[in-house]
């Protein structure tokens, strides 16, 4: 037998490649390559972007958040109060003025902190930065494992370009924020959910909610479903924190702790996402934005009206007699606690990836105008950054559109969770098909909930 030359080798090639295709054509594949190298230069100019605002906030900021956390922690170490003014609580919030935004979280939170306290400013800053890194890379590859996502070059390089341009990551380069190890236990316990686990789940929600209070509403949510060996770990977990923080601070810490967030004046801040902004933009005098009116006394009610409004139906959803997916649960919960916490800032958003990213590949295939004009809707402000927000603050309309623009997103991708929510409920009971009960809690796998109502 001869061997075959090699324009015979390529003539078999080409008919080697996959039944009904072709090979690409070369306007296809100079496109290709074109979205990929334009992708990839825009990947590192929101490097140089981020670099330049975490520069920014090392020199002019004193670090900003982690200066917080860390400069708490030193106090701590050297006997004073960990709630006192910082070199990284007066922040500009003006040419002329300067004002103290002081530490929001827990003494127990710090225990974290111990480790880093032993090195100097900057150094602490990297190993920070790197930990934070390193926390994101693990859950993005715990996600990919419980979605089955198969990671291709193609696949990371779309979610890099996904992480840099996203406005949340923006916003945690200037302040150094824990979103992303925070994550990581809220991530854990979607994914318990998922299996049916909820008790297990509530063991990682205790522990955030201990950190970050507005995750309690999923305390609430569980009580509300009557599950109450979940809501018991929830507590539990909460608890220990809470104690183990009291006997290594003390309690003098967790008072002033309180007072500190009794402090809070600056919902106003374009990095809030919360209901609480929108209102205090629009009716109260601040340093960054002309009220639309200036009425102080509408704050309270307004802000009271509209939590009460997104709350109430974010729980009547999901109370419904069909038991929602986890996806859904955690979802609409997250995006609800950020909506109604005062504090409800913007990189907290990266807190419902898994079940976004979820929901996205196992949608509903029923078309539905509203969900999908939603979630288009909330697309500008999850690209849009942060030095944005202020270029409209002379006009008393700035600070409810550009100003507030993740609030709006917010509220777009809330809604976008729960009518793509209300859409399944509708479809699995109008088929009456029963859904299926989990060992560990009433409440549904998600993937179960999926095959039902489709």
């Amino acid at each position: 037998m001869t061997m075959p030359s090699r324009s015979e080798i390529q003539t078999i090639d080409q008919l080697q490649l996959r039944p009904g295709s072709t090979r690409m054509p070369a306007w296809k594949r100079f496109l290709r390559v074109g979205s990929t190298l334009l992708v990839v230069a825009v990947c590192l100019a929101y490097v140089l972007y981020n670099f330049l605002l975490a520069a920014y906030m090392v020199r002019q900021l004193n670090m900003n958040d982690f200066g917080k956390f860390y400069y708490s922690t030193r106090l701590f170490l050297d006997g004073q109060d960990m709630y006192g003014p910082s070199p990284a609580t007066a922040i500009p919030v003006s040419e002329t003025e300067s004002r103290q935004f002081l530490n929001m979280n827990p003494p127990h939170f710090h225990l974290l902190m111990l480790p880093f306290a032993a090195f100097g400013p900057r150094g602490a800053f990297l190993l920070w930065v790197a930990l934070n890194l390193i926390a994101l890379l693990v859950n993005l590859r715990i996600i990919a494992q419980e979605l089955r996502i198969h990671w291709t070059p193609r696949r990371v390089l779309w979610t890099s370009a996904g992480v840099l341009l996203c406005s949340a990551t923006g916003t945690i380069a200037v302040t150094g924020q824990l979103t992303f190890l925070l994550l990581l236990p809220v991530t854990l316990a979607w994914i318990s959910a998922r299996h049916g686990s909820w008790s297990k789940a509530a063991g990682y929600l205790g522990v955030c909610a201990s950190i970050k209070p507005f995750l309690g509403i999923f305390l609430i949510y569980l009580i509300l479903r009557r599950d109450w060996k979940p809501v018991a770990v929830m507590a539990v977990s909460g608890a220990v924190c809470g104690i183990t923080g009291l006997a290594i601070f003390g309690w003098t810490a967790y008072v002033n702790w309180l007072v500190a967030l009794s402090s809070v004046d600056w919902t106003w801040a374009s990095m809030n996402g919360s209901l609480a902004a929108l209102v205090a933009r629009a009716f109260g005098e601040n340093p960054f934005y002309t009220p639309v009116v200036s009425a102080a006394s509408l704050i309270r009610p307004t802000t009271t009206i509209l939590t009460l409004a997104v709350v109430g139906v974010s729980f009547r959803e999901l109370l419904r007699n069909v038991p929602p997916s986890a996806d859904h649960v955690f979802g609409i919960l997250l995006l609800t606690a950020q909506l109604v916490s005062p504090l409800g800032w913007i990189y907290y958003l990266w807190l419902i990836l898994g079940p976004a990213v979820a929901l996205y590949r196992w949608s509903e295939s029923r078309a539905s105008t509203l969900r999908d004009g939603l979630a288009l809707l909330a697309v500008p402000g999850l690209v849009i950054p942060y030095l944005f927000t202020g270029l409209w603050n002379d006009s008393a309309l700035g600070g409810l559109t550009l100003g507030s623009i993740y609030v709006w997103t917010t509220i777009f991708l809330w809604g976008t969770l729960v009518v793509d929510w209300k859409i399944r409920a509708n479809a699995s009971g109008a088929r009456s098909v029963p859904v299926p009960q989990l060992p560990g809690g009433s409440i549904c796998d998600s993937r179960r909930v999926d095959f039902v109502s489709q």
